[in-house]
């Protein structure tokens, strides 16, 4: 029984390095499962759009979630902090830690999420990598709920195309 097992553990090895071609781009594949599968809507079903948040507005997420729900559509999103070592979940949102816009960038890539930010330089810097982003200045809003209201139509918006 202990040799099946160990064949086993050792083939499922030799097929992932067949698969990926070091270790490092296995461990980034696993990073990926987990963060999508993380506390999502995914698990509800009927997801409409991944949406990832920087830290132009703090607990923007939140509020889209809110807004989201009570307009009968699910948003899965996701909110970058640089004050954060390890991602964790709450209120419906999956916070992320990052250092700069480059990881900002690499999330909304690997999530294939809409990016909302409100810095020209970062969505300028994503559309030229083919992202989808939503940039709106938060003085472009008289409070952060109409900004998060703003910001959901131009979600819908997206959703149509």
């Amino acid at each position: 029984m202990l040799s099946v097992v160990f064949l086993l553990g050792f083939a499922l090895k030799v097929y992932l390095l067949l698969c990926f071609e070091s270790l490092s781009e296995l461990e980034d594949f696993v990073r990926r499962l987990r963060l999508v599968s993380s506390c999502s809507c995914t698990s509800s079903g009927g997801l409409c759009a991944r949406v990832l948040c920087d830290e132009t507005l703090r607990k923007l997420g939140g509020l889209l979630v809110r807004i989201a729900r009570d307009h009968g559509l699910k948003l899965e999103v996701f909110e970058v902090c640089s004050g954060i070592s390890d991602r964790y979940c709450a209120d419906g949102v999956t916070y992320l830690p990052v250092k700069d816009d480059l990881d900002v960038l690499k999330y909304a890539r690997e999530l294939g999420a809409i990016l909302v930010t409100g810095d020209r330089k970062l969505a300028e810097g994503a559309k030229t990598l083919g992202i989808p982003v939503i940039f709106k200045p938060p003085s472009a809003a008289p409070s952060k709920e109409v900004y998060a209201i703003e910001v959901f139509e131009e979600i819908k918006k997206f959703l149509k195309r």
